[in-house]
């Protein structure tokens, strides 16, 4: 836990007692693309294949003129239900 916070829960705390604290009421950041973008995306995955994603990140920066970072889109795309792996570099020996 970073320093801010503590001094949140600390916050949480002094003006609400334990029932504040123990309420949970983080919402999570809002999303870069509007639901209706989210779901245009996910039929445009669907339906077309990218190599990295940085590809993916390049196609949104291009069409919706938002920009996600690589960890970002990634999240993305697990919440979309894809499955995003990095690829490893393999070494091809000539026989």
């Amino acid at each position: 836990l970073d320093d801010q916070t503590l001094r949140n829960y600390l916050k949480d705390y002094e003006s609400g007692g334990m029932k504040s604290l123990l309420s949970f009421h983080y919402t999570g950041r809002p999303t870069i693309l509007s639901e209706f973008e989210c779901k245009e995306l996910e039929a445009h995955l669907s339906d077309n294949t990218y190599l990295t994603s940085y590809q993916i990140r390049k196609y949104i920066k291009a069409k919706y003129k938002k920009e996600y970072s690589k960890k970002g889109i990634i999240s993305l795309l697990h919440k979309m239900g894809f499955v995003y792996t990095q690829s490893e570099k393999e070494i091809a020996t000539i026989d």
